[in-house]
């Protein structure tokens, strides 16, 4: 699941630049683009790895719906469809406000869905959602393949504990069931970040890249906790710097709530995981003091292999 592709309000798209992802360094020109997919592809190789483009608008407060829903969706049209190297689109609009929103919403996943179908190619479709207040009918829900539903950024109303079992999966993945989604069409997101009870982000795993935080003098993060104590340092995402002087305790997900996780999808019959993001994660041979492994994505993995 990459993000190298955005659409304005008139319903054209651009693309990531040399320069960078950022709205002033997006450009018409695909070349670089295709460049960054074609690296992908080499990459996977002969696997059986599916390449889906993330697609999202450039202005999340400008749209350009319903005005430019035909020149938009002609063009994801021949952005998923024409292109071998991709395997499906994820539609990531964080997101629709509102009854009308939802609408134009719903119509664009059932006009791409019937646009992709008639050209013969098998193509998937996804949507990034989080379990509230989505409006999609039942027909819309039946043309969607899959969604990442993303289960963090949610406290448990006591604690402030930061995607919890509860929160994070069982009360998540019901909301979506009981909508009327099959679970075969739910994929379960985890956060491989932090937060505290202020809101604000702690853009890394626990332990993972010193310049944000560094654990200090208490007992490091194990593989059973879902909390440790931080002293911050550098800034938020908002650029707010961390009094670097002051204790915090911080929410993650460790190894063996994933785990714990994974094993929920696995036995409800979802279709899978999702991690929000990889460069977060641990390294794959990380271990704690008790020599536990750190890794979320080796987490999953070893628990769905036994």
């Amino acid at each position: 699941l990459i993000s190298f592709v955005f659409w304005e309000e008139d319903g054209s798209l651009v693309y990531a630049s040399e320069n960078g992802f950022a709205p002033e360094d997006r450009t018409s020109d695909p070349t670089f683009y295709s460049q960054l997919l074609n690296r992908i592809v080499s990459i996977v190789g002969d696997r059986n790895v599916n390449i889906c483009m993330d697609l999202f608008p450039s202005d999340l407060s400008v749209h350009g719906l319903p005005g430019n829903m035909d020149t938009l969706m002609e063009n994801i049209t021949e952005l998923v469809a024409e292109d071998d190297r991709i395997d499906g689109i994820d539609f990531d609009w964080e997101y629709p406000n509102g009854v009308t929103e939802w609408k134009y919403y719903g119509d664009l996943i059932m006009r791409v869905s019937e646009a992709i179908d008639s050209t013969g190619k098998d193509k998937y479709i996804s949507l990034a959602l989080s379990a509230d207040n989505v409006r999609l009918t039942q027909e819309q829900i039946d043309a969607v393949d899959f969604v990442q539903m993303m289960a963090y950024d949610r406290f448990d109303i006591m604690d402030g504990n930061h995607s919890s079992f509860r929160s994070g999966a069982y009360s998540s993945m019901r909301y979506f069931v009981n909508m009327g989604f099959d679970p075969s069409q739910l994929v379960l997101g985890i956060p491989l970040y932090g937060r505290h009870t202020s809101w604000d982000t702690v853009w890394t795993n626990y332990g993972y890249g010193d310049e944000v935080y560094a654990t200090q003098d208490k007992t490091p993060y194990t593989y059973w906790d879902n909390t440790q104590w931080l002293y911050f340092g550098g800034t938020n995402l908002d650029g707010v710097p961390y009094d670097d002087s002051v204790l915090t305790q911080v929410w993650v997900n460790g190894p063996a709530l994933v785990a714990d996780k994974t094993a929920y999808v696995i036995e409800q019959g979802f279709a899978g995981m999702m991690l929000w993001r990889e460069s977060t994660d641990c390294g794959w041979e990380d271990t704690d003091i008790n020599g536990m492994p750190m890794n979320l994505l080796r987490a999953i993995h070893d628990t769905a292999s036994e």
